[in-house]
């Protein structure tokens, strides 16, 4: 597992609104000033510096698990769209963002200046909270039908028991 994914906490625990043996998403948290609601980061759990080293099977799910966030988010907040990013700048290491994108938001805030709209949904550690809970409620569907499992490889350590596959 990651180091970035190691350091557990009931904080952490409080906010993570998707987990599996491969991924876990989190709301977004910034515990020292008001943090944008809907800011989704989905983050792989083994150490993968870039997407392109990525499995197949957990290319797949990232694409599913940014597609059913995606969904979720604009039910939950009614946007008309979301945006999704990823860098692998400051920590190398994937983590997805999945964010919001409301028809106000101004033209100077737009894509990833989001972040800088001072009129922006924030709220404070107990909002997060209460957002991804929401937020991981909606996310409770059925599973889709299965079309494969993850194989433990060289390339992957992770094992097909407990592993939920998608599509």
């Amino acid at each position: 597992m990651c180091i970035a994914n190691s350091q557990q906490s009931d904080l952490v625990q409080k906010i993570v609104i998707y987990e599996d043996e491969a991924f876990m998403a989190t709301h977004h948290l910034n515990p020292k000033e008001r943090t944008l609601l809907g800011l989704v980061m989905i983050k792989t759990k083994r150490l993968v510096h870039d997407i392109g080293e990525m499995n197949e099977l957990e290319a797949q799910l990232l694409g599913f698990l940014i597609k059913k966030i995606s969904i979720a988010l604009k039910a939950l907040t009614k946007v008309s769209w979301t945006y999704c990013y990823c860098f692998t700048e400051e920590v190398r290491h994937v983590h997805t963002f999945v964010a919001e994108r409301y028809e106000d938001l101004p033209k100077e805030c737009v894509r990833l200046n989001i972040g800088d709209w001072r009129d922006a949904p924030t709220g404070d550690i107990k909002a997060v909270q209460e957002f991804s809970s929401k937020l991981r409620e909606l996310l409770q569907v059925p599973q889709p039908r299965r079309i494969a499992f993850f194989q433990k490889s060289a390339s992957s350590s992770m094992s097909s028991s407990g592993l939920r596959s998608f599509l």
